[in-house]
């Protein structure tokens, strides 16, 4: 994954919406904010027939998070995209692997807008399960996850920070979806992430080498993905 790429950018993009808070308010009313929200959106959504694959299912999440509505036939659109990749029972390898199947949980997951844990079960939790499994099932013995054959490099040895953030960030979707996670898959990820930072602390792209992003140097993107998956 190389520095600003699509997905940091979206990313970024959903991250303002997020946040939504006090500090940025002072720099600009809530009116321009969300006028620059919805100039964003609209770019998405014009674009929106030009993605695919990971591409498409980031900008779902992204009009999601601008406003769209939960129960919108472009929500109901996004619905079929993500479940059209599930082919009995299985969630079938997406050219962009863990970050494809994440994404794809975290729409689903926030789309249940009525659900909660303690009173029904989410209107999407079989197909969440499903991608769940699949992460699962991708998680080296170390802890890690990175990309499968052909994709994975045969020097990356030691986990991929990045793939392994997207796939934490997807089983914390299916948390909040009410699957039930196996606390050692938690466990493996957090003993190999403890055990796979530079001396100065920070983390690279591919722990313990010196290829990749950054050339094994600590980068911003790779320690915030850590801290982030910690």
């Amino acid at each position: 994954m190389r520095p600003m790429s699509w997905r940091g950018i979206v990313w970024a993009v959903v991250a303002i919406v997020l946040s939504g808070s006090a500090h940025l308010a002072s720099a600009a009313d809530k009116a321009q904010i969300q006028q620059a929200i919805s100039r964003g959106a609209a770019h998405v959504r014009a674009n929106l027939e030009k993605k695919d694959g990971a591409g498409k299912s980031f900008a779902y999440v992204t009009l999601l998070k601008a406003g769209e509505p939960h129960d919108s036939p472009l929500m109901a659109q996004a619905v079929e995209n993500a479940r059209r990749k599930i082919k009995d029972g299985v969630y079938q390898n997406p050219p962009e692997h863990i970050y494809e199947a994440a994404v794809d949980m975290t729409l689903l997951a926030d789309l249940d807008a009525e659900y909660k844990l303690e009173s029904r079960d989410h209107k999407y939790k079989p197909e969440i399960q499903i991608m769940a499994n699949y992460i699962i099932d991708h998680q080296d013995p170390g802890g890690s996850w990175s990309y499968p054959p052909p994709r994975r490099d045969e020097k990356c040895i030691n986990g991929d920070v990045s793939v392994s953030h997207y796939a934490c960030l997807g089983l914390w979707a299916a948390s909040r979806a009410g699957v039930k996670i196996d606390p050692q898959v938690w466990t493996r990820v957090l003993n190999w992430q403890a055990s796979c930072h530079n001396p100065d602390g920070g983390y690279t792209y591919w722990p313990k080498t010196t290829i990749g992003v950054a050339n094994g140097a600590s980068s911003m993107n790779m320690t915030v993905n850590s801290v982030g998956t910690m």
